[in-house]
This record gives C-alpha cells, structure tokens and sequence, in this order.
C-alpha cells in the first residue's frame, strides 16, 4: 500500500504574521479612505464658508448702509440749511453708488430710483429755499412794522412748515399790499412743493423698507443655505465615522473568531486530551487533526504518549497476572524491570 502523503498544515507563526499584516493592511486602506472622504467634506465646507460667510457679511454691511441711507434722507428733509443738505446728500449718494455695482439687477435698479428720489428731494428743497427767499426780498420794500414783522417771521420759518391754511396769523396783514400777490404765489407753490416731498418721502421710504426686505430675505435664505450645508458635512462625517468604526469592530470581531476556532478551542481541546489519558481505560486518546502545524505536532505528542502510557498499562496488567500465577517469577520480572527503569 502506498503510504499516506501527510496532510500540509501552516505555521502559527506565519500565520500569525500574515494575518497581522494583513490587519494592518485593511486598517490602513480604511484610515486613507476615512481621510479622503473627511479632505473632500473639509474642502467642501471650506468652499461653503469662502462663499456663503463673505455674501452673508456683505449683505449685513448692506443692511447697515440702508439705515445710513434712511437717516441721511430724513435729514435732507428736516434740514434747513442748504450745505448741511448738500453734504447729506452727497454722503448718501455715496453709499448708494455702492449699489449701482452689485451683480443684482433688483438692488441696482432700487438704488438709481432712490438716487433720482434723494436728487428730488434736494432739488425740491432749494427751489423752496429760493421762493422764500424771493418773498423776503419784495418784503424787503417795505418798512411797516407790519411787514417787517411778517418779514422776519417768514425767515425764521422752515420750508417744511409753509403750508396752505397753516401760516401765522400775522400774514393775514399783508392783503392791504401790492405785491400780496406776487408773496401769495410763492407762499402757495412752496405749500405745494411741500405735498409733493411729503409723497416722495412715503415712496422713497418704501423703496428702502423693499431692498431692507429683499436684503434679509436673502440674507435669511444663505445663512439657512449655509447651516443646511455644514448639517449635511457633520452628516456625512458622522456616516464616515460610523463606516470606519464598523469596518474596525468587524475586522476585531474576525479576528476574535479565528482566534477562538484556530488557537483558543485547539488548545482546550489539547489540554483536555492530556487530563483523559488518567482516564483514558482500554483505548489510546484519539484528537482532531488541528489546522496550525505546531498544534497539530502538540496534539501527535499527545497521542504518542497516550499509546505509551497504555502499553506501560498493559505490560503491568500482564506482570501483574504473572505474580498471581508465579510469584517468584513475577517478583523477578518486576525487579528486572525496576532495574531498568532505573538504568534508562
């Protein structure tokens, strides 16, 4: 008969090293993944906060300049005198140009409407300015105490407050003269240019309360852009994270398995075979062929020596029932056998 080809089993030390190697393989292509996946989130939400952050700063600084606006259209309204108004006026126009530039059609035609409204105003103003002070000069004719009364009560009065039906009671002296009329005209145009700034002002004003609106509007819509955005990075990092600690718990758990099936249950089994040989009766141990070859020779050994102690076990049955048959022989036999033991 031939003779059985032995089985070919691996090293536990090859084994061991491969299967480290191995490990750190996976656990590497997997920390390269992680860190890939985690650059592109890290360059997305850096993207998003170059693009978002700056419109959203901008578009705040906006916000504070139409309050600048809003304050220095009141003041070219309420103000009196004609280079505080100019300087108003420029300032405003100032900020306003800054509008004229953007990218969006909406602020830019807001803000040359409210540009020609601010020029209005202005305009509007000084021909005020120039009636009233073309009625102080034909006032300026005449030297009553009247008039000269009246006179200084018109150059103290604002534009804003000449009103139709709204003058002092002392304009009423000036019917008796003879350029009533031509005072009365002026008095009656500045009253009327007064409705139409009143008008305009209304409009102007919500031309403004519109591009504030639009403004944080769109202010609102890129920061919830933006936090809907960095939402989704932690998201996706947390997926990742997740991903990656999964993929380290399965490789631990695999390992833990062929751990327990190669090493840890082969071993039990090993030292269990060695407590049955006290035990083991009228048949040698018999184990399962182990898979690593260092084990496997632990567990031939264990078998070999399984057969010896059952051959010394059946060599001193044998001795023992030749004493009972023949004592001196068997007595005879033990010390031969005792001698060498003690010889070997």
């Amino acid at each position: 008969m031939p003779l059985k080809r032995p089985a070919i089993r691996p090293k536990l030390s090859v084994t061991v090293l491969v299967a480290s190697l191995v490990f750190v393989v996976i656990f590497l292509v997997s920390v390269g993944f992680s860190l890939g996946l985690l650059r592109g989130i890290t360059a997305k939400t850096q993207e998003t906060s170059q693009e978002l952050l700056p419109e959203l700063v901008h578009t705040h600084n906006n916000l504070l300049k139409i309050e600048q606006i809003r304050s220095y259209i009141d003041l070219i309204y309420w103000v009196q005198n004609g280079n505080l108004e100019r300087n108003y006026r420029l300032e405003s126009q100032v900020l306003i140009h800054s509008f004229l530039f953007e990218n969006d059609p909406f602020l830019a035609s807001e803000a040359s409407n409210i540009l020609h409204d601010i020029r209005e105003i202005a305009s509007i103003r000084q021909l005020q300015r120039t009636l009233q002070n073309e009625a102080i000069q034909v006032l300026s004719a005449y030297h009553e105490p009247t008039v000269i009364k009246v006179r200084g009560l018109l150059s103290a009065l604002p534009q804003r407050e000449i009103r139709e039906g709204q003058m002092p009671s002392a304009f009423d002296e000036l019917t008796s003269l003879s350029s009533f009329e031509e005072i009365e005209q002026r008095i009656l145009f500045i009253s009327d240019l007064n409705r139409q700034l009143d008008w305009m002002l209304i409009d102007t004003k919500a031309r403004l309360e519109r591009v504030s609106t639009y403004l944080n509007s769109d202010a609102a819509l890129k920061a919830q852009t933006l936090a809907t955005d960095i939402g989704k990075d932690i998201e996706r990092i947390t997926q990742y994270s997740i991903v990656f600690m999964s993929i380290v718990v399965l490789l631990f758990l695999f390992l833990f398995f062929i751990f327990k099936n190669t090493l840890l249950r082969p071993i039990q089994s090993l030292v269990a075979g060695l407590k049955a040989i006290e035990q083991q009766g009228n048949q040698t141990i018999i184990l399962k062929p182990l898979f690593f070859k260092e084990l496997d020779t632990i567990r031939e050994s264990i078998e070999d020596y399984s057969g010896l102690v059952f051959r010394m076990q059946k060599t001193n049955q044998e001795l023992e029932n030749l004493s009972r048959i023949d004592g001196l022989t068997g007595l005879a036999n033990r010390r031969y056998l005792d001698e060498a033991c003690k010889r070997k």
